[in-house]
């Protein structure tokens, strides 16, 4: 029945009360990194399995509080996780394999670089080649995530491209996948497009480079908000310039839906879709996941919107249409 319920959740069919999200950051803070160096006790008695199975479930929860796709593995040999960047610009695939290590570190591929084959097949025969029209290039990278790496694991990844036609590889160490989550659930800013770099990084991904992912997320959302500022104060200042008096900017209906036109363009492909819906008409798809993006940018607007009505009450003049008729009607002239 469990099983039932949660694909009908799945279908929408059936409104999901909660999805948990703290209580999954709590399990993933307590036990994600003590998972990944197979803690067997922990895993047998929290969680009634294997750690390597454990890990790769707990692997996938971090993934999903990051927003992403998931589609973990239904058969008992492949691939461990697909994580599908569904909201970026351009969608893409990663195969993520996890790994634990009692030592805490992952050193196997970078002992045993054939296994750089078994990798090869997983993304090539396994995913991209059972994907038909557009899908196949979405497979673009592998991620290995296990409790740690060497450093030279990184010089293993031009050879995996060079292998594999241009899919990427990358190292993502436990504790940094948890520093991932954690600040994204505090401020969940980064874009399915900004996260794309740690996948395309090739490198043993730290907790510094995903800081400088924030960096970058803060810089990019501060140029959007700008950006769909100015374009809404140089909308409504044009109406202003022609319609505007001592109490009212005048807008009819056509002109506001195309300034809302506007906007949506400037927050096209990050923040919304545009597309045509079955029956012709205009259609924007509204990234809800990317919420506290949206409040920034709903912000900013509103302030820019403010602003724009404090400066025409406080600098217009020009005479309202029911003081002209008034002073027509009463004869009092200019």
């Amino acid at each position: 029945m469990d099983i039932v319920n949660t694909r009908r959740k799945e279908a929408g069919l059936i409104a999901a009360k909660d999805r948990g999200i703290k209580k999954t950051l709590e399990n993933l803070q307590e036990d994600l990194v003590a998972i990944s160096r197979q803690d067997q006790e922990l895993a047998r008695k929290k969680y009634h399995d294997d750690a390597e199975r454990v890990f790769e479930r707990l692997v996938e929860q971090a993934f999903q509080l990051l927003e992403f796709d998931t589609i973990a593995r239904r058969k008992e040999h492949g691939w461990d996780l697909l994580v599908v960047g569904t909201l970026a610009s351009s969608p893409y695939i990663t195969v993520v394999e996890a790994k634990t290590a009692v030592s805490g570190v992952y050193d196997y591929v970078a002992r045993h670089p054939d296994y750089l084959i078994r990798l090869k097949s997983y993304c090539i025969d396994m995913v991209k080649e059972r994907l038909f029209g557009p899908y196949k290039e979405y497979v673009k990278y592998v991620l290995l995530i296990a409790p740690d790496f060497p450093e030279e694991s990184s010089d293993l990844c031009a050879q995996f491209r060079h292998m594999t036609g241009g899919i990427k590889l990358a190292f993502l160490p436990a504790p940094s996948l948890l520093h991932l989550v954690e600040r994204y659930r505090a401020n969940p800013i980064l874009t399915h497009t900004i996260l794309e770099e740690l996948f395309s990084s090739e490198a043993v991904i730290s907790k510094e480079d995903i800081d400088r992912l924030f960096d970058l997320a803060e810089k990019q959302l501060n140029t959007l908000v700008q950006r769909a500022r100015k374009d809404l104060r140089q909308r409504l200042e044009k109406v202003a310039d022609k319609s505007a008096d001592a109490c009212f900017i005048k807008l009819d209906m056509p002109s506001l839906g195309a300034i809302l036109r506007d906007i949506i363009k400037t927050l096209e492909r990050e923040l919304v879709v545009v597309g045509t819906a079955p029956i012709g008409t205009e259609s924007a798809h509204i990234k809800h996941d990317y919420y506290a993006i949206w409040q920034q940018v709903l912000t900013g607007l509103v302030d820019e919107f403010v602003d724009i009505l404090r400066q025409e009450s406080l600098l217009q003049e020009r005479r309202t249409a029911l003081k002209e008729d008034i002073l027509r009607l009463l004869d009092l002239g200019r």
